[in-house]
């Protein structure tokens, strides 16, 4: 619960992986979200073919939210409309809603929707329940489309602090991407003492 709270989903793969075949229903839900997160897609739709016959699976509305989102992406158009359906009901309102619009998100980074990626982000600004990686997929986009001033831009002026290692070292990734070297510099030079028993930061 600690893991997925901080969106640590690689050390929940950790955890889970050797175990894969004796999770519990609770625990193969939290496998099957942990995958996604951690874009391990391929293993994510093995595992639900997988499991998918499950009640348990086959019921719970926040995969099935997931499982949209995943056709949405590597959906043909055709085969997406229904799902992303699904998606848009919960971007409102809803006990979904942030899950749906972190979703919908990836959805929209997939197809290089500028202005759906940001109107999104909006959204779940708007209910304070952004996470660091929605900024930085937004930057992402906007370099792959050309708009590497404005991705630049944003990063620079983007003032929260990482709140784990792990968001430290996707941070200085993303500004080492942009060429903000000194900006990653800066922020490993902090986050290696705050954050001082990650090996990973020391790394890299």
């Amino acid at each position: 619960g600690v893991l997925q709270k901080y969106g640590l989903d690689q050390f929940l793969l950790s955890v889970l992986l050797p175990q894969k075949e004796r999770l519990t229903p609770n625990l193969q839900k939290s496998f099957l979200r942990a995958l996604f997160n951690s874009d391990r897609i391929a293993e994510f739709d093995q595992a639900w073919h997988a499991l998918d016959a499950s009640p348990e699976i086959q019921s719970d509305p926040e995969l099935l939210l997931y499982r949209a989102a995943f056709i949405g992406i590597w959906g043909t158009a055709e085969v997406a409309v229904r799902p992303q359906r699904r998606l848009e009901d919960h971007l409102s309102d809803g006990p979904w809603r942030a899950l749906a619009n972190r979703l919908y998100l990836r959805v929209c980074e997939r197809r290089l929707d500028e202005d759906g990626y940001f109107a999104t982000l909006r959204r779940l600004e708007e209910g304070k329940e952004t996470r660091l990686m929605d900024h930085i997929r937004g930057w992402q986009l906007l370099a792959a489309i050309g708009q590497r001033a404005e991705a630049v831009r944003r990063a620079k002026s983007f003032a929260d602090a990482p709140v784990t290692g792990v968001e430290a070292i996707q941070l200085a990734q993303a500004y080492h991407g942009l060429g903000l070297r000194e900006e990653a510099t800066q922020l490993l030079d902090r986050s290696t003492m705050e954050f001082g028993f990650l090996d990973g930061l020391w790394v890299l």
